[in-house]
């Protein structure tokens, strides 16, 4: 109630959607026509991932920018590793930032695969190729993989793409 003694209520719609597993193997591969914005839970397109506040880069390659923004991979079978095509933003990695790769076996609690930190920096803008991949083990009983910042406190993005589950 307000203080001219109406009362006042509020609408709000809450969207959610489930990711469709994707049959072994996912592979990810951005570009242009690559919509941030725009994930559907309908059509084959979005089938096994699915983002959460990401952003693109000129090239349409995901962004991941700031705390709690994620890529989400769901996948049905028993994948034996995950490779991916990972940069910073910048040339150099900002020490104090920790950005994980996360596994899951149920989507809602995750174990570290790997964590880029002061000790394990993520490659820069301006490096290689080969420096950008990267190649993981994955158990057999995981399902869910997701990349999110654990701890962000210097600037810059990390641009995914090139992902896939086999």
């Amino acid at each position: 109630m307000n203080s001219g003694g109406e009362t006042l209520t509020s609408a709000y719609t809450i969207t959610m959607r489930k990711i469709k597993p994707a049959t072994l193997p996912l592979e990810l591969n951005f570009g242009k026509n690559f919509q941030a914005k725009s994930w559907q839970d309908t059509g084959d397109a979005y089938i096994g991932w699915a983002g959460v506040c990401l952003e693109q880069n000129s090239s349409g390659i995901p962004k991941i920018t700031n705390l709690k923004h994620q890529l989400i991979l769901s996948f049905s079978g028993e994948a034996k590793e995950l490779s991916y095509a990972i940069s910073f933003g910048a040339e150099k990695w900002p020490g104090e930032n920790n950005f994980n790769v996360e596994s899951s076996v149920d989507g809602l609690k995750w174990d570290i695969l790997f964590q880029y930190n002061s000790s394990n920096p993520m490659a820069g803008s301006k490096a290689s190729k080969e420096d950008k991949l990267k190649t993981l083990a994955l158990k057999s009983n995981v399902r869910f993989v997701r990349f999110v910042f654990s701890q962000r406190l210097g600037g810059g993005f990390e641009s995914l793409n090139n992902i896939i589950v086999k």
